[in-house]
């Protein structure tokens, strides 16, 4: 394994009582100049230990800041120097990141219910709420962001993602297709069902994949739904005989699936209807959410036997290697990957750069 150095930054300690999945091609680039204020951090940190880690691949974790948040981060978007927060019963929360060493939170709206996930898409933010659907918000001034509309129904969603003009939500029972192209009046059209405890969907072509859960019996079903006719989705295929997972993510012909006590597992999706699993790596902890970034998957794991992140060379998706493995002192709920960024969730948004 490389050797992996995790450190603080000097600002960070002195503020430590401050502390308390996406397809990647969807994020915008963080400001060069907070990127070049990071290198810089970076080289001079390796520098200072080329000597020790001389003759090793290493990869280097600096802790560069943190800002409290008002609740516990369910998930992160960054786009345009803003950090978006899906923040609990918090709703949404926006964040300057335009200079990493100075966060500022800019912006927020509380009346969206229990946000779970935020996607933004065209200077609007898509956020699934537990208990109040699909809420969508107009986010052109990040500094006051304003509700455009939102949809109810029968359902408590958990995930979502964005394909055209429709939004896909997950929850306990189904998968809701909803038409976004007016964003003023979001509808319904169509839905599938039964889904059980489904927590992820992702979206290839005119498919979408999600996860069936029976926690009780613990195995989980990896069902895909041919969406290509939003009003009469149906099930092409399913995987049976899986353990609890909770996430997933698809890159090109790939589909990682990582969660509660089982690892990492590779699909090959080249042929939808029939996914192959190629691949299968037991992780030192319990997966609680991961990213895909450059060829590597970053995951969160938590007790029992690691509360931390562990970064895992998948370049190879047949032979993925874990590379790097570091503690984190407060048990971490969402990550998000942008270049050589790090965003860390719980209660507090924590920034990590990294290097090799």
């Amino acid at each position: 394994m490389e050797t992996c150095n995790n450190i603080l930054h000097e600002r960070e300690i002195s503020q430590r009582n401050c502390q308390g999945r996406q397809p990647e091609g969807k994020r915008n680039k963080i400001n060069k100049a907070a990127m070049f204020i990071l290198a810089m951090l970076l080289v001079g940190f390796s520098a200072n230990t080329q000597e020790k880690n001389k003759g090793q691949d290493a990869i280097n974790i600096i802790r560069i800041n943190s800002i409290q948040l008002p609740s516990l981060a369910s998930a992160f978007y960054v786009e345009d120097n803003h950090c978006y927060v899906a923040d609990g019963d918090s709703g949404l929360q926006i964040i300057d990141i335009t200079d990493l060493n100075d966060l500022k939170l800019v912006g927020r709206l509380t009346n969206l219910g229990k946000a779970v996930e935020v996607i933004i898409k065209d200077r609007i933010a898509y956020i699934a709420s537990i208990d109040s659907g699909l809420q969508i918000v107009d986010i052109a001034d990040p500094r006051s962001p304003s509700k455009l509309s939102g949809l109810m129904g029968d359902f408590q969603p958990m995930d979502l993602e964005i394909s055209g003009d429709f939004v896909y939500l997950v929850d306990k029972m189904s998968l809701s297709i909803i038409n976004v192209k007016d964003v003023s009046a979001p509808f319904f059209s169509g839905n599938y069902e039964p889904l059980h405890y489904s927590t992820s969907i992702g979206i290839k072509d005119d498919y979408a994949l999600s996860l069936h859960c029976y926690y009780s019996e613990e195995y989980c079903e990896l069902v895909t739904v041919d969406i290509s006719n939003p009003a009469k989705p149906f099930e092409v295929s399913h995987y049976d005989s899986l353990l609890p997972w909770d996430r997933l993510m698809i890159s090109d012909d790939y589909l990682y699936v990582a969660g509660f006590n089982d690892g990492l597992r590779i699909f090959d999706i080249s042929t939808i209807s029939n996914p192959l699993l190629i691949s299968h790596l037991n992780t030192p902890g319990s997966p609680v959410d991961f990213y895909l970034s450059d060829g590597k998957v970053f995951i969160i794991e938590s007790y029992p036997n690691f509360d931390g992140i562990e970064i895992i060379n998948c370049e190879d998706p047949k032979a993925p290697k874990s590379v790097c493995k570091f503690k984190l002192g407060n048990r971490p709920r969402t990550i998000f990957v942008q270049q050589d960024i790090i965003f860390i969730g719980a209660d507090s948004l924590i920034i990590f750069g990294y290097q090799h």
